[in-house]
């Protein structure tokens, strides 16, 4: 990574044959960008996290260190003079921190936040000044991904994590970089099609009608007791019958005694409500004695 004119880089301290980067010690090396020399900075450490402020002026290092196991430390260092020295160090031994080595770092723009992923332990939010935890660590990924990877967005304000993960599951969640708060938020709720369907009577006699009908959506179920709207049309005018209650399956079935014979219209209507668009549908039926 540059920082200003100044080039920095990690590489193992043991240069023959290397066998494993992630246990084997790495420094952090700086010099100019225009080539030349460099030193080491920073002593060697196993799979050691570097990031840098991107005004160059801190360098944050996350590391594994032993204390009943790996547990995840990280310090911050003064990079505005050739010599970085350590301004706070911190590690995680508690119950409720990090239990596994640290996966990336990550500083914010303004240079006054550190995050530290920690696999599926979550990721840490810390002052750069003294490496306190300014904000609710986050926790784990959905479905216990491991998160390998932290990000700030350019303004700061935002933070990511992610992760490998299978399946459909989550691997990648933005959140705000401060603590949690309430949040309102004004939606428009697309409420669901229905489709009101409506079978023509093979017979229909002035001793009595039958129809039968479905109620259908493809969003949330129907609520129980659904009733539909019935009424009647002839000659004689427009008649409202009783309401019908759709079943759990969605059908129905309209029962008339038709006042004369001839040519009856019945319309069969759904209102809708808070989550389903209203549907109607109609049959023409030809009453006979």
């Amino acid at each position: 990574m540059a920082t200003g004119s100044t080039l920095r880089f990690t590489r193992m301290t043991g240069q023959s044959t290397p066998t494993d980067c992630t246990t084997e010690p790495q420094a952090l090396y700086s010099g100019a960008l225009t080539g030349g020399s460099h030193t080491e900075s920073i002593s060697g450490k196993a799979d050691p996290k570097i990031a840098a402020s991107p005004a160059g002026d801190k360098i944050v290092e996350a590391f594994p260190f032993s204390s009943s196991g790996p547990k995840p430390a990280v310090d911050v260092r003064d990079a505005t003079a050739p010599t970085l020295s350590r301004s706070a160090e911190v590690g995680f031994a508690g119950p409720d921190d990090p239990t596994t080595v640290p996966r990336d770092v990550a500083v914010s723009p303004d240079g006054a936040l550190a995050l530290a992923a920690a696999g599926v332990s979550g990721t840490k939010v810390l002052s750069t000044t003294d490496l306190s935890e300014v904000a609710p660590g986050h926790g784990p990924l959905p479905d216990g991904t491991s998160s390998t990877a932290v990000a700030f967005s350019p303004d700061g304000s935002l933070l990511a994590r992610g992760g490998p993960v299978d399946g459909t599951a989550a691997d990648l969640l933005v959140q705000s970089a401060g603590p949690a708060q309430d949040a309102t938020l004004a939606v428009d709720v697309v409420k669901a099609p229905t489709d009101l369907a409506l079978d023509t009577p093979t017979e229909a006699t002035m001793s009595g009608v039958e129809i039968h009908g479905t109620l259908t959506t493809p969003g949330v179920a129907l609520p129980a007791g659904t009733t539909v709207g019935v009424c009647r049309v002839t000659k004689k005018g427009v008649i409202d019958l009783p309401a019908v209650t759709v079943g759990s399956d969605g059908s129905f079935t309209v029962d008339d005694v038709p006042p004369a014979k001839g040519s009856t219209l019945y319309v069969v209507s759904y209102d809708g409500d808070a989550l389903h668009e209203a549907s109607a549908d109609f049959v023409t039926v030809d009453v006979t004695k």
